[in-house]
């Protein structure tokens, strides 16, 4: 499952560890880090890292290096 990272303290507090127990959760901050998480081969593919940025900026900080 691909949450919203801002989700991550909803989820811990709402759901129990039973609830949880067959799930894996991904949390994300971007769209890109979602489309990249759940179609890997895609973001493997030579027109991908063209078209990747080099950074993302969020605010105008550099959050991660490609």
């Amino acid at each position: 499952m691909i949450l919203p990272a801002e989700n991550k303290m909803n989820v811990e507090e709402d759901l129990t560890p039973e609830q949880l127990a067959n799930l894996s959760v991904h949390y994300v901050k971007t769209i890109d880090e979602a489309l990249r998480f759940s179609l890997p081969e895609v973001a493997q593919s030579a027109a991908a890292k063209l078209l990747t940025p080099p950074h993302e900026v969020l605010h105008g900080k550099v959050l991660a290096q490609a």
